[in-house]
């Protein structure tokens, strides 16, 4: 578990070439490689890489693009009071309020990069 809560437990962080590899890599890059692991949410990202949330969006918009061929992954929002999921929402970022029910209780979309 780090410092901030989240048991995020990723091999590829504890692995001796990747550590060497961590150097070359750019952020983008390795914010792609932590997605192959794992779902992750904007939130854990940000915290991961120590960049703020709206940084983590830039690289997200671009590694969906570039990923497009392997496969990205979107465990989509959902209200925690209705339930409701935002499955039709194109963009990234979390949604302000459900629109049935009117709450501001969002669970964020989660991230993944499938391995094919």
């Amino acid at each position: 578990m780090d410092h901030s809560g989240y048991s995020i437990s990723k091999s590829w962080q504890n692995s001796e070439d990747n550590l060497k590899k961590d150097k070359m890599l750019t952020l983008r890059k390795k914010i792609a490689e932590a997605l192959e692991g794992d779902f992750l949410d904007l939130r854990e990202i940000s915290q991961l890489f120590g960049i703020k949330e709206k940084e983590v969006l830039d690289h997200l918009m671009h590694i969906e693009k570039s990923v497009h061929h392997r496969g990205f992954s979107v465990d989509p929002a959902s209200c925690q009071q209705c339930g409701f999921f935002f499955k039709k929402r194109a963009r990234l970022s979390t949604p302000g309020r459900c629109p049935l029910c009117k709450s501001e209780h969002i669970s964020p979309p989660r991230f993944k990069i499938n391995n094919e």
